[in-house]
């Protein structure tokens, strides 16, 4: 078994992207959850760093702020890319210096060149090849980092079709990177494409002989995420995270609609993904995507680490 899925149910760090920009708009620095500003150092080093550290008091696993980098690699940029992805790493690092029993997983973005893309089709690869293609160069770069680094597994994060799922992990299978595919599932607990995600996780276990470690739904309403849980049917204990957003707006609107990511509040949305896992006990690992903060994050790190005896909702 992985190092990631022992021990009980884990806390993931929170959201480096709606937290980061909540910041840079207190503070004037309009693209601070920007990723690739990461290797100017300054106040995008000092932010994800302290960002990281905050999240680090509460969760058991840690991520970097490398979903957005992707977009490198689209514009033709690998140099850049690789770049950006070891500075994060090395930020992570860091923060962990000296902080024992965490695990450390790497978000890779899906192919649409910026954070829209996830959510439209159009920018979906036509085919898993095409998907395939792509995010081995992706992995290339933590298959290398990896060598030295105490990297558990690769998450592919806010995937929006089974297509583009299989290519991915068609590429870390061939790579030797431990997988565990992320999807972006409607109210419904549907993919953008409508595929039932049962249907999908069942397809890549078949085709790929059952290589991700697991699977996993994120930056999606909670309730959709419950009922992708709900209806996975014999696949239950293949989705083994869940990272919800804290509002139920549709994600595509999240960086349009002001305030979107706060209309539910994130501490009764954790004490909702609470009670979730523990209806759903093949969940390993649970977290918060946008709209939660370091303090909704210690709610669910609280309720896990008490056995789900002890929770309130702050």
């Amino acid at each position: 078994m992985s190092r990631l899925l022992e021990t009980g149910v884990k806390t993931l760090f929170g959201p480096y992207g709606s937290e980061l920009q909540a910041l840079g708009d207190r503070i004037g620095v309009k693209d601070l959850q920007n990723s690739t500003n990461i290797t100017r150092g300054g106040i995008y080093r000092e932010a994800t760093l302290d960002l990281a550290r905050r999240y680090l008091r509460y969760a058991d696993v840690a991520t970097t702020n490398t979903f957005g980098a992707r977009a490198l690699l689209r514009y033709g940029e690998p140099q850049l890319y690789r770049e950006v992805v070891e500075t994060q790493v090395r930020i992570i690092l860091e923060a962990l210096d000296g902080v024992d029993g965490k695990n450390l997983v790497v978000p890779l973005g899906p192919y649409g060149v910026d954070n829209r893309g996830c959510y439209n089709l159009a920018e979906a690869p036509s085919d898993s090849f095409e998907a395939r293609d792509f995010h081995e160069q992706q992995l290339a770069v933590v298959r290398e980092l990896r060598k030295q680094n105490p990297i558990d597994a690769v998450v592919f994060e806010t995937i929006s079709t089974g297509r583009e799922a299989l290519g991915a992990v068609l590429a870390a299978k061939k790579m030797g990177v431990p997988v565990i595919p992320s999807f972006w599932v409607d109210v419904e607990g549907n993919l953008k494409t409508g595929d039932k995600l049962a249907d999908v996780l069942r397809h890549i276990d078949n085709t790929t002989g059952n290589y991700p470690l697991g699977y996993s739904v994120n930056c999606c309403p909670l309730a959709g995420a419950e009922a992708a849980i709900g209806h996975a049917n014999g696949k239950r204990d293949r989705l083994i995270m869940a990272y919800p957003n804290a509002s139920d707006a549709d994600p595509s609107t999240l960086e349009e609609v002001d305030g979107a990511v706060t209309v539910r509040d994130h501490h009764t949305t954790a004490a909702q993904l609470v009670r979730m896992t523990m209806n759903n006990m093949s969940l390993r690992v649970v977290g918060g995507c946008c709209g939660f903060d370091s303090g909704a994050i210690a709610t669910i790190a609280g309720a896990t680490q008490n056995g789900f005896c002890h929770w309130r909702e702050a």
